[in-house]
């Protein structure tokens, strides 16, 4: 025959402030290991940028080989690339057909030019580089 037990109310309020408690504890515990694995990663990142810093100064400084730099790129898990934003003004001539009783002022005021990418058409048409600058940037 099953037992039946009763639980008094005063026992019922001690098992939930128990349980309260367990979870309060592991919820800073949580929060505890969250912030140490948060650290952890900050550093490991820091370390990753200072190595990935003194490999390419090293590198342009010729104090270590290329063979020796890709291998601390690899060990350090980052690439020697370096990111450029360019801008680039380029002058390209190309031929508009215009109609006869057509102005070429109103046409040439509604042309909209743009060049997502250069192929090498493009490249073979009449054109020339007028102007290229551009910022060394980190991604």
């Amino acid at each position: 025959m099953d037992t039946v037990n009763y639980a008094t109310e005063t026992f019922l309020r001690d098992e939930l402030a128990k349980a309260t408690l367990r979870i309060t504890q592991l919820e800073e515990s949580h929060a505890r290991l969250a912030q140490r694995d948060m650290n952890t990663a900050a550093a490991l990142n820091r370390l990753k940028e200072d190595l990935k810093d003194w490999t390419r100064s090293e590198l342009n400084e010729e104090n270590i080989s290329m063979e020796q730099a890709q291998a601390l790129a690899k060990i350090g898990d980052f690439t020697l690339s370096q990111n450029y934003d360019v801008t680039m003004t380029v002058d390209h001539t190309f031929t508009i057909c215009v109609e006869s009783g057509e102005d070429i002022d109103d046409i040439l005021s509604t042309i909209e030019f743009n060049v997502n990418s250069y192929h090498v058409e493009l490249m073979n048409e009449d054109s020339n580089v007028v102007d290229t600058n551009y910022d060394e940037v980190d991604y």
